[in-house]
This record gives C-alpha cells, structure tokens and sequence, in this order.
C-alpha cells in the first residue's frame, strides 16, 4: 500500500503507511520516546522500555490479524517516527472485531496525526473485514477518552480505572468525513483520495 502524505495542523509534512516486520525497531525506539506519562497512558504501566511480551505483540504484524500503520514527520531529513496505530484480532472475539491502540509522541500532539492515523488503519480494517474495535482507556486521560467519544465510541464497561469502549468502523470514519475543523477535514480528503485511489 503505498504510503500517504498529508499536513499536520502547524502545517509540517506527514507521511503515514503501513508498518511491516522491518519495522520492528521503530515500534520499540518510539515506545522509549514517549514521555513516562504518555507511556503511562498507553500501556497503563510504568515501566520504561517495552517487555519482551508487549513488543511481541505490537511487533508480530501480518494483513489479516495484524493492522498497523505508522506516521513518520516528513519535514525534515531524517523522517522520525512520530505514531502508531494497531488493531489485533484477538480470540475468542468475532473475526469482525479486533483491539485498536494509538499512540502519539508528546511533541506531535494535538496536530491531528491521531485523526490522520485512525483515517488510514480503519479504511484498511474495513477492507480487511473489520466491523468494530475495542478499546481501553484510563479513565484520568481525558484527552483521549474525548478523542474516541467523538469518533462515536460508547463505554461497554469499566475496571478499577479502566474504561472498555467499543468503536463502530464505519461510524467513525463517517465523524471524521463531517468534521469542519481544519487540519482535519483537508487530512480525511488527501488520506480517503490516497486510500480510494
């Protein structure tokens, strides 16, 4: 699939594709560039580099039961990675349904390489046979429990802290077509163009 260029919101170059097992190392170089709090709320754990377990799973992609797409900044030479998004089918769950994840190095948030990511990993999982995700969400990060609530998630439960939500495909990405805010509206129409094209 090829790889997608579109603008953040203070107008620096984003490219964003598909990940494969080259890019291993990158998952787990990222991991270590969050910030502790950041990581904190992705992984709900304190540790500082990635146990050998999580980087299994984060890192084993293949096109039916592993999606990930990563986000790299296209301003300037060295091409960083700055994102990444998974969805993982899980058994026992519905071959329809997976666990989504995102991720956002501290610097990059808030520009809309969040929106930008979930365009490019739920067009794809809807290709692949994907319906709905399932999410985790700490219940302190109100930033992110937004985001997802906006992409039209409902909360299925909760444990001590811990928020489940469960996320439509096709409901989301139809928020994100509606959205009037830029950068966002200008992102949908270049990643669904690149996408659809």
């Amino acid at each position: 699939m090829e790889a997608i260029h579109t603008v953040m919101k203070d107008g620096r170059k984003l490219c964003l594709r598909r990940l494969t097992s080259e890019d291993a190392p990158l998952i787990e170089a990222g991991i270590k560039d969050l910030s502790d709090r950041s990581r904190y709320l992705r992984f709900f754990s304190g540790f500082k580099q990635a146990p050998p377990s999580v980087l299994q799973r984060l890192t084993n992609f293949d096109t039916d039961d592993h999606l990930a797409w990563g986000a790299v900044d296209a301003s300037l030479p060295s091409y960083p990675p700055i994102a990444a998004a998974h969805i993982i089918r899980t058994d026992p769950a519905p071959e329809t349904t997976g666990d989504f994840a995102l991720a956002v190095l501290d610097d990059y948030q808030g520009l809309g390489v969040a929106r930008a990511m979930m365009s490019c990993l739920f067009h794809d999982a809807l290709t692949s046979g994907y319906e709905t995700v399932h999410l985790d969400v700490l219940f302190e990060n109100k930033s992110a429990r937004s985001l997802f609530t906006t992409m039209g998630a409902v909360p299925s439960s909760s444990n001590g802290g811990v928020i489940h939500m469960e996320l439509d495909l096709r409901t989301a990405l139809g928020r994100l077509e509606m959205s009037k805010r830029a950068p966002v509206a200008e992102m949908f129409k270049d990643v669904q163009h690149a996408l659809s094209g």
